[in-house]
């Protein structure tokens, strides 16, 4: 998701690579980059957010960690952040090839069973519609895995206004939560009750109460 400013100024939201309507396709070191580039070339000199080409840039989940990543390779491009029920994956290198592990069989299992896999899982996800299976596959195994810790190193680097928000039930994700709003400078942290790790599905009113503000609230 990308929002350039106020009034008049467009939003974007994107599909990430082999979710819901795009296309599958098995990601190169080149696509990865350009994936990262799609809001920075979508915003570029508007003319109706007055030639700006920063965005505030945002994402829940593997959305969230994507929007850390497009920050620390453009940071020039970014206004704000808003960082949502996610991680800034790991430091150590045993944590990170544990959770390449656990994509790698979501990968197999998307593979094996195809969308299937979906009618068990939580109800965001199940309610969710994708072109296919194939595609979430190859995201599973070229996106959600993680390579090394430049996108956590990057945290006390941030210098633009940053929002975290995570659900209260969202277990896995309330320690990085804390995590990130102690590393990133001047980060301010939303809890929502009775919230999973759809927040915003889950608790919408909630959630929009904790963006808004923080958005109407941004310097020019």
């Amino acid at each position: 998701m990308a929002w350039a400013g106020r009034g008049t100024c467009p939003g974007s939201q994107a599909d990430l690579v082999g979710h819901a309507r795009s296309r599958p396709v098995r990601l190169s070191r080149r696509s990865r980059r350009l994936q990262r580039s799609t809001h920075r070339r979508r915003h570029r000199r508007d003319p109706r957010c007055g030639g700006t080409e920063r965005a505030i840039i945002g994402g829940l989940s593997l959305g969230g960690y994507m929007s850390l990543a497009f920050a620390r390779a453009h940071p020039k491009r970014v206004r704000a952040l808003l960082i949502i029920d996610t991680g800034p994956g790991f430091k150590k290198d045993d944590a990170r090839e544990a959770w390449n592990a656990r994509a790698l069989a979501t990968a197999d299992k998307f593979d094996r069973e195809g969308l299937d896999v979906l009618k068990a899982a939580t109800r965001e996800r199940a309610t969710a519609s994708h072109r296919d299976a194939r595609g979430l596959a190859l995201a599973a195994r070229g996106m959600l895995t993680q390579r090394d810790a430049k996108v956590i190193e990057l945290l006390p680097e941030i210098k633009v206004p940053s929002l975290i928000v995570v659900g209260a039930d969202d277990t896995p994700f309330l320690a990085a939560s804390d995590y990130m709003a102690a590393k990133i400078p001047g980060a301010q942290k939303v809890v929502i009750p009775a919230a999973g790790h759809a927040v915003n599905i889950d608790q919408p009113q909630a959630f929009v109460d904790a963006v808004l503000p923080f958005l109407k609230n941004l310097p020019e």
